[in-house]
């Protein structure tokens, strides 16, 4: 096989210039299935592009980190189910907040303050 089917290209450790190009190749072949994705979770194509590119960057941060680097694609779809589930979380948090207007505001009749 020679290593070709691997997220690595078929060495575990990766140099940075090799990262970036790595990460490239991962963005090209999923980023458009990580997209739809985001977009069922969270309703928007805003949002779940915002979710999604971070997940890369997350990566590229954190590939050193990674105990298999085969593991980048799952790694890469966790992430954005995670932060589409915190954007979700936050927002009915902000929906739960928001104050209650009150209906009716009129003096009270008894005449005493």
């Amino acid at each position: 096989m020679g290593g070709e089917g691997r997220a690595d290209g078929g060495c575990g450790t990766a140099t940075p210039a090799t990262r970036v190009e790595l990460v490239d190749v991962l963005f090209r072949r999923h980023y458009a299935a990580l997209l739809r994705l985001g977009v069922v979770m969270l309703g928007s194509r805003e949002a779940a592009e915002d979710a999604v590119q971070d997940a890369f960057v997350s990566l590229h941060r954190q590939w050193s980190s990674l105990r298999d680097p085969e593991a980048a694609e799952a790694y890469l779809r966790s992430a954005v189910l995670n932060r589409c589930r915190s954007w979700v979380r936050r927002r009915s948090a902000r929906g739960r907040s928001r104050p209650t207007p009150i209906a009716d505001c009129r003096p009270c009749s008894s005449g005493s303050r």
